[in-house]
């Protein structure tokens, strides 16, 4: 039978979205190969959502869908 294990991470250098990704990636992802069994959680994680308001008429005269600009503001472009 299997323990528990919890870490705790904190930083005064990385942001906290900075952090949540370290733990995600990192720690979460390495359990596995370990021959760790169960779940790995990450709680407190800083999520940030991106609002984009669009004119549909702006995009209508520039020749851009709607359907086109999560692409685009995903890439950049």
């Amino acid at each position: 039978m299997g323990g528990i294990i919890s870490l705790f991470l904190t930083s005064p250098t990385m942001r906290l979205s900075d952090l949540d990704e370290y733990a995600e990636t990192m720690l979460a992802h390495s359990a596995s190969p370990c021959g760790w069994r169960g779940q790995v959680q990450v709680f407190g994680a800083a999520k940030y959502a991106v609002r984009v308001q669009v004119g549909p008429n702006q995009l209508a005269a520039r020749s851009i869908g709607l359907n086109e600009v999560e692409p685009r503001c995903a890439t950049g472009t």
